[in-house]
């Protein structure tokens, strides 16, 4: 098959950019084709991988084999050379695997490695002791001719040990610092024992009843690596396949060589030199082991973790952009500084702007509220100290520059250290309900038929006058004339009509800031602040005047005011002076009646 880069220079003319120089059909071919290019590139490079893997391998096994074979002519030779280079290699593999467990500690879950690689430092060690004590090396003068044997076993108990209680941590996991203690005081008490206790430091074990005693400590020692197998295969669903495989298959062969090599271990013979073999095999098992999870495992699971995690980010971010679009609240997001995070659609909806062109921006950069920089910039370094629970008013601009009345709810997220993160605002679109209130408002405080000032406002506005420094203040009390005449006879709705032009007569015949109100059915009241008994006067002829050229204007709807007013200096005064009033305006009405009936 042709490499990639043949193949690359056959499709690489079917780039897209030709489409255009092509018709439509010619289109569907070049497609046609460029999926096929693609497809072959993808098939060369997995074949490619494949070819390099079992070319990986065949050299590996090529090399295994070649060590095997030098091996073996050596042991023909020398069985110590070989019995020593197995133990170097033991020592040596004993020592990555600590080292590796050791710097991989964080990435492994699994208690089991965690454990063995701790264990396997102190394995090594005793290893180590007992390549330096056989007879041949004896770097330990010691008068003891079993002291190479004893550390054998030693070695072999606490890897045994390790190998049996390895399978208790597979679902929980075990603190490396933990593990090391434990093996580290076993392996010292094992050493000192050996070495100073005068029972086992004068045992010869190669001999006599130390020969029987060995070979128990060996077959108790090939049981515990049973038992430890046996356990293992019961808890395999725990573990990944591979780790799984190897591990097992170093416990087989390690119960293998202790049965090959047999109760003594000899320097002298072929068993010792099969039973080196399967034991190097054996400790290649456990580096496999822990380094497939230890090391080669955990960067792919970390990378791969890391494409999952962006990934999932990647959802999530889309879900909550998803959600921020889709809501029908107004939300933004700012950062600590005031920058635009987010801006949801409803906001760009309504504000006309799209998250291009205010995303990166400081809010009040913005044309998003009015006001200007400084009053926006306040606005948020209030936002930023508030408490998430305050709620706040502020406009915003519509697309078409118009206000729009939004309530603001606030929150500030904040970091792992205290500081603000984010201010996240959501604002609801209250104009209508504004509206209403406004209507509301304007309904509890007006006559519905006149637009004036009713009653209770007008009463409420009297208590405000009285504990104001607005003296003198004057009322001025008017009725209107004839009013039960006019419903009885033509109905009320003309007589609504007779109360609407009254107080429209008193507007105009009133300044903007006098209080008129309507007080009942056919009766009126002004509050005039700030106008003495002179000027309540004036404006008492005024709306005599304004009535006279109502009435000139309008001789078929005639009508008929009686007013009277008063003048106070305090406030405890004002509620005399409406009385005064409201006295004149009755005295007036009279005083009209007995001039018409006369």
């Amino acid at each position: 098959m042709r490499n990639v880069s043949e193949k690359y220079e056959e499709c690489k003319n079917c780039l897209p950019g030709f489409y255009g120089l092509i018709g439509f059909s010619g289109r569907l071919g070049v497609l046609r084709r460029e999926a096929g290019c693609r497809a072959d590139i993808r098939d060369a490079n997995m074949n490619t991988d494949m070819r390099q893997e079992t070319a990986r391998q065949v050299a590996l096994w090529a090399a295994f084999s070649a060590a095997g074979v030098l091996l073996y002519q050596s042991g023909v030779i020398s069985s110590l050379l070989v019995h020593t280079a197995s133990e170097i290699v033991s020592i040596l593999v004993a020592a990555a695997v600590a080292m590796l467990a050791w710097n991989a500690r964080r990435y492994l879950d699994n208690g089991v490695l965690r454990l063995l690689g701790a264990a396997y430092l102190f394995v090594g060690f005793l290893d180590l002791l007992h390549t330096l004590s056989i007879n041949s090396i004896a770097l330990f003068p010691s008068v003891d001719p079993s002291l190479g044997l004893k550390l054998w076993l030693a070695a072999r108990a606490l890897q045994a040990a390790a190998l049996l209680a390895a399978p208790s941590y597979s679902t929980r996991r075990v603190s490396m610092n933990t593990a090391l203690a434990a093996f580290g005081a076993a392996a010292a008490f094992l050493i000192l024992v050996i070495f100073y206790y005068p029972p086992v430091r004068g045992h010869n074990l190669s001999s006599g009843e130390g020969a029987a005693a060995s070979a128990v400590i060996n077959l108790a020692v090939i049981a515990a690596m049973s038992l430890a197998l046996l356990r293992f295969l019961r808890q395999q669903a725990l573990f990944e396949k591979r780790v799984f495989t190897w591990l097992v298959g170093s416990i087989i062969l390690t119960i293998a060589a202790e049965l090959v090599v047999g109760i003594t271990p000899r320097t002298e013979d072929i068993s010792d030199l099969l039973g080196n073999f399967i034991r190097m095999a054996a400790y290649y098992m456990i580096y496999k082991a822990v380094i497939e999870t230890g090391f080669t495992r955990p960067m792919e699971v970390l990378f791969s973790d890391l494409v999952r995690s962006r990934e999932s980010l990647q959802h999530e971010r889309d879900f909550i952009r998803g959600v921020l679009d889709t809501a029908r609240a107004m939300i933004l997001v700012m950062d600590a500084d005031g920058r635009i995070v987010s801006f949801n659609r409803v906001l760009q909806q309504t504000t006309g702007n799209s998250p291009e062109d205010v995303e990166g921006h400081y809010i009040w950069e913005s044309n998003v509220f009015p006001g200007g920089q400084d009053a926006v910039r306040k606005i948020f370094l209030e936002r930023l100290s508030s408490r998430p629970s305050d709620n706040f008013e502020q406009p915003i601009l519509s697309a078409a520059g118009e206000l729009i009345e939004v309530t603001w709810t606030t929150g500030v997220q904040y970091n792992t250290s205290g500081a603000a993160r984010f201010i996240i605002a959501t604002g609801i679109d209250i104009s209508a309900r504004k509206k209403v209130e406004n209507e509301l408002r304007y309904l509890s405080s007006h006559d519905a038929l006149t637009g004036l000032y009713n009653r209770a406002y007008f009463e409420a506005e009297m208590l405000r006058l009285a504990a104001s420094d607005e003296f003198p203040v004057s009322v001025v009390v008017m009725d209107l004339d004839g009013l039960k005449h006019v419903n009885d006879t033509v109905g009320h709705i003309m007589g609504d009509k007779l109360i609407q032009r009254a107080a429209h007569i008193l507007r105009t015949a009133f300044r903007a800031e006098d209080f008129i109100a309507r007080t009942g059915g056919d009766e009126f009241a002004v509050l005039l602040p700030h106008t003495d008994a002179a000027n309540a006067s004036s404006g008492a002829a005024r709306v005599v005047s304004v009535l006279s050229a109502y009435n000139e204007i309008n001789p078929g709807q005639q009508l008929s005011l009686s007013l009277g007013f008063a003048t106070c200096a305090a406030g405890y005064q004002l509620m005399e002076a409406f009385k005064q009033a409201d006295a004149a305006m009755y005295a007036q009405k009279n005083s009209s009646r007995a001039a018409a009936s006369g």
